[in-house]
């Protein structure tokens, strides 16, 4: 997953006029003055040392509310340069140019509240944060919803129709863009209705965040004997805390549940699990996200939209939420006769302990159940696999395989500072040339108060000087919660672990080199339903024996995977492809009903869960809508088919690439090149296109999961 808070002209801030008054709190201006002469040198093209970027992340609750106001007071007063400006005058540079310069100064300080917000580990800083990125949100909706500002962006269209003004592709793209935006946004409606939009975006960014943060503050846990842990693995166990009793802490979290779901024989031990980690953020979330709904949807009326669906995907590479019904129906109609021989096979020959009644398993034995059938009929023990794979080692092995493809130098190193003392440093270089491109920063471990779940977050685009054409030093972090090491082993990573680590290196690596001349089309800022087309590209090479070998190490052997371990790896990955599909599939058809008619949340979780999860007993108590984020993210909300769609573009192409050779630098060269490196500077069509070297294809997603 690919966090990013976009603020465009659909986010959020500010309580006070951005054209008159002062900002709502002191700050100590020289604090800010440093932040931004970096970030002004950023986007000349002026390379970054390591300390540069450091000194984004304010370090305290002082810099948090310095930084904020100083990014504020800035942006006002850039806005006002543009307003000041005579029609006459007007120039691409000064109005539409000079908008993305500002929106991008004010994001980078942004994305750092965003990101210390999920991950800082005192309590004093994530609240700072998360108020002063509230306060930036709020702050950019009533900015660009200036009608002031609109009309002087009209008038430089007007003009530069009028004296046939020649623009460069990207520039005209950005000002086709910028106006199509701003009518998306309601600028040409009455002052009384775009007021009401207003509000109501404020209020829903402030209803995202409280869903956001209801997920990553929910610290459940139980605790158990060590026998209620039967199955479970000794380094897991090691690394659970032990309450006053001598019983073990269960968190909670991804990998926590994952392993108790998958590995424990202690049918109780996952109930416990599964009811836990299935409510959490509820009931708070649930009445956050009605709220939100209401929200979204007088929104979209406001902006003449049917529903709120139809308002994001129209900005989509589907378009419609038709054509999105249309291609969950293709698939679901291919992968539904593949789930169900799945679990007509699964269940000849079940585990002790397992409920199942005839056609469903209890839902917190069907992934103890697809476990048990790995390790039986295709001899694949996560437990044992994951010893091939310690962190530092397989983090080296996937390190080399993306150097090598991508033509780049790693380099990783501690950073000056860091918000945790694991959080460590990759500096990016062209293998050739030795120049820096970026710096990626890496948070792998779990704690209290992180965010849960696995992402990249972008720091610093990578920006193309307008007149050298030179590309800027890009920065971005990946968030990830891998196993713990213990006294007596490294930290070990599942295949699962291997492949998301892998995925989301390859949205920092779409981040980092995908260099424009303007920040709206920098990096990962590309169609909504073609951003996790790269990562998920990437992740298919784990599947490939030479990859495999070389990303591999057993922690004790040293030796890598054996050909008959890698061709198990090869044949689990489409063992359980129909029920997982049909799980995405319920999942993208929640997320795109829920924005679509008038649903209450609870009672469309247990109608999807029938139709796309018929194999799992239903369950009337389960509430993990109250824990699914993308709901919260405006990024996806409506459109969590997103995954699905980019799986087929992703396939497409990496079959593509493995015909021509994935060791073949020619063909890394037009991936870096085409497919990373245009950023949404290019339309994803036309990516696919130059890329494929022909129109893309359905097929290969279907050969590949094996329907």
């Amino acid at each position: 997953m690919r966090v990013k808070y976009e603020m465009v002209l659909s986010c959020v801030v500010v309580w006070c006029s951005i054209f008159c008054g002062g900002c709502s709190y002191y700050y100590q201006k020289d604090a800010y003055m440093d932040i931004e002469k970096i970030i002004e040198e950023h986007g000349r093209g002026v390379a970054l040392g390591a300390a540069d970027v450091v000194a984004l992340f304010p370090h305290t609750v002082q810099q948090v509310n310095d930084y904020a106001a100083g990014a504020i007071q800035r942006a006002r007063q850039a806005l006002n340069d543009v307003l000041a400006c005579s029609d006459d005058k007007r120039t691409f540079n000064n109005t539409i140019g000079a908008l993305d310069t500002i929106r991008h100064r004010l994001c980078v300080i942004a994305e750092a509240m965003s990101v210390l917000e999920m991950i800082h580990p005192d309590q004093a800083m994530r609240n700072a944060c998360q108020e002063a990125f509230l306060t930036m949100q709020r702050f950019l909706v009533d900015a660009f919803h200036e009608k002031r500002l609109y009309q002087a962006c009209k008038e430089y269209q007007a003009r530069s129709e009028v004296l046939k003004l020649q623009h460069q592709p990207e520039e005209q793209l950005l000002l086709d863009e910028t106006m199509r935006e701003f009518t998306r946004e309601g600028l040409h409606l009455s002052q009384d209705l775009l007021d009401e939009v207003i509000q109501l975006k404020k209020d829903m960014a402030a209803l995202s965040i409280s869903f956001e943060s209801a997920i990553a503050q929910d610290n459940s846990f139980f605790a158990v004997a060590k026998k209620e842990l039967d199955g479970v693995s000794v380094p897991f166990i090691e690394s659970c805390e032990r309450d006053a009793q001598g019983a073990y802490i269960i968190r909670c979290n991804t990998p926590s549940y994952l392993e108790i779901m998958e590995h424990c024989s202690v049918a109780d031990t996952r109930k416990k699990m599964y009811e836990l980690y299935n409510k959490r953020a509820y009931p708070a979330n649930e009445r956050v996200l009605v709220e939100l709904l209401e929200k979204r949807q007088k929104v979209a009326t406001l902006l003449g939209f049917e529903s709120y669906a139809q308002f994001q995907i129209d900005d989509t590479m589907a378009k419609t939420p038709a054509r999105v019904h249309e291609f969950l129906r293709e698939i679901e109609q291919r992968v539904f006769g593949k789930a169900q021989k799945e679990i007509e096979t699964w269940s000849q020959d079940l585990p002790v302990g397992v409920g199942f009644n005839g056609t469903a398993f209890d839902p917190w034995s069907f992934g103890f159940v697809k476990n048990y059938f790995k390790k039986k009929y295709l001899s694949v023990d996560e437990h044992e696999l994951a010893e091939y794979f310690p962190v530092a080692t397989t983090l080296e092995g996937v390190f080399n395989v993306y150097q090598s493809f991508l033509g780049l130098s790693f380099n990783m190193v501690k950073p000056v500072w860091a918000w945790h003392e694991s959080v460590d440093l990759i500096t990016i270089a062209d293998a050739k040339t030795k120049e820096l491109i970026g710096y990626l920063f890496v948070d792998l471990y779990p704690r209290d108060n992180k965010y849960t779940h696995a992402c990249m977050a972008g720091l610093l685009p990578s920006l193309l000087d307008k007149t050298s054409g030179k590309a800027s030093v890009a920065a971005a972090l990946i968030i990830a919660n891998f196993p713990q090491p213990t006294a007596e082993r490294p930290a070990l990573l599942k295949f699962d672990d291997v492949v998301t680590f892998f995925h989301e290196f390859g949205h920092a690596m779409h981040y980092i080199l995908g260099a424009t001349r303007f920040s709206a089309f920098a990096g990962t800022n590309v169609k909504s339903d073609f951003v996790e087309t790269p990562s998920q590209m990437f992740e298919e090479w784990m599947y490939d024996e030479t990859i495999l070998q070389q990303v591999s190490c057993h922690y004790k052997t040293k030796q890598p995977l054996n050909p008959d371990m890698i061709k198990k790896i090869r044949a689990i990955k489409h063992f359980d492809s129909g029920t997982f599909i049909l799980r995405q599939l319920g999942l993208s058809m929640y997320a795109l009903t829920l924005h679509e008619k008038k649903s209450h949340p609870c009672q469309l979780w247990d109608e999807i869960a029938r139709t796309y999860m018929p194999f799992i007993k239903a369950d009337k108590e389960n509430r993990f809508f109250a824990s699914f984020g993308h709901l919260a993210s405006d990024l996806y909300a409506s459109k969590y088919y997103n995954y699905l769609w980019a799986k087929v573009y992703a396939l497409d192409v990496f079959y593509a690439v493995k015909e021509r050779g994935l060791f073949d630098p020619e063909v890394g060269a037009c991936i870096r090149n085409e497919f990373l490196g245009k950023g949404g500077s290019v339309a994803p069509d036309l990516i696919l296109k130059n890329v494929l070297k022909r129109p893309a294809s359905v097929e290969a997603f279907f050969d590949d999961m094996g329907v």
